[in-house]
């Protein structure tokens, strides 16, 4: 009876493998390379959450429902509007648009955004919860990372729900 089990066991096993070398050269063929799945990911820069593997990415869920996973479960700090419309597309598995998306969370106060010395591509976006809002920064757990920030940070503004409750610094 064990030996029984053990064959189907070995069958099985093989089976799997087969499948496993059929799916590699399926995607090698459309373009497709195999990512190794990791606790902890490198993504446009920014380490991903140890956790952002024990829950499933909402694929058909609501654009601004795949916008919050990625800040509560893969970012770390701040990002700015082109690494987060990339790393969208990589867990979409295809193009999403998202800029209005997270403008209309800003308007909502799910997101605010921090830009540094005034230039609109030194604007990093997060979490409300991530913000400092009397130094108009992100508090230190989730500022940016160092390499993508000025080198001399002169201004600092958080762009909130209102335009009008813009806070300078």
């Amino acid at each position: 009876m064990s030996n029984t089990i053990i064959d189907a066991i070995k069958r099985l096993e093989l089976e799997i493998s087969n499948k496993q070398t059929a799916l590699e050269e399926l995607r090698k063929m459309v373009g497709e390379e195999l990512k190794p799945v990791t606790s902890g990911l490198k993504v446009n820069n920014s380490i991903v959450a140890e956790s952002s593997m024990n829950k499933p990415f909402p694929i058909n869920g609501a654009t601004d429902k795949k916008i919050i996973f990625l800040f509560q479960n893969v970012f770390k700090g701040g990002q700015r509007m082109r690494d987060l419309q990339s790393t969208l597309d990589e867990y979409n598995g295809e193009h999403l648009r998202c800029d209005n998306v997270v403008r209309r969370m800003k308007d909502t106060g799910i997101l605010s955004a921090v830009k540094y010395n005034n230039q609109n591509k030194m604007t990093f976006w997060g979490l409300n919860s991530w913000f400092n809002f009397e130094e108009s920064d992100f508090k230190i757990d989730y500022s940016p990372s160092k390499d993508l920030l000025p080198f001399n940070i002169k201004t600092k503004e958080i762009i909130t729900m209102d335009t009008n409750d813009m806070i300078l610094n």
